[in-house]
């Protein structure tokens, strides 16, 4: 028995009473994830197209493109190549024009999945760099934000020690 299923099912229950539409999609979809994981892939997909279908509604386009990509990744998982490579060039069409690069990164890789799946290779690369070029981009502006919170934390360190040290002189 799933522990995980029930909490989300009760979740789920909570939501709809409360009519909040937007965790009812959440919900829809952790659902989905979880008969993912089982291989469930029936209800998977069904919960996967509420949240989709919830997420359009509420004008949800971020959302809305992970749950394009998931429904995408599935297909390719079922053999359905066709619907999934419509479903992942929705997906990576909403992630370029709203900027989702951590989604687009997906995309790009479970779309070159399904090209390398049904042997068109050429399209498996392009895709496959494309995803990694932007794990390294995505990776050097992590980077550069750390480097910048240590050089602040430095320099606030230091301004208290200036300060402390200004404190015990006047103190003597």
């Amino acid at each position: 028995k799933n522990d995980k299923l029930e909490y989300y099912f009760k979740a789920l229950k909570t939501s709809e009473e409360l009519g909040d539409k937007k965790e009812i999609a959440k919900n829809f979809g952790n659902i989905g994830i979880v008969y993912y994981k089982q291989a469930d892939f029936t209800k998977a997909l069904d919960y996967y197209l509420k949240a989709l279908k919830m997420n359009e509604e509420l004008g949800n386009k971020h959302n809305a493109a992970v749950w394009l990509s998931n429904i995408g990744l599935l297909y390719t998982n079922t053999g359905r190549f066709k619907e999934a490579e419509e479903y992942l060039t929705k997906a990576i069409a909403i992630d370029i024009a709203i900027g989702a690069k951590h989604y687009l990164r997906d995309a790009y890789e479970f779309i070159s999945e399904l090209y390398d799946t049904t042997g068109r290779y050429e399209l498996a690369l392009i895709h496959y760099k494309k995803a990694m070029a932007l794990k390294d981009t995505l990776l050097s502006q992590e980077n550069k934000k750390e480097l910048l919170r240590k050089e602040m934390n430095f320099e606030l360190e230091r301004k208290k020690a200036a300060a402390k040290a200004e404190q015990d002189k006047e103190d003597s």
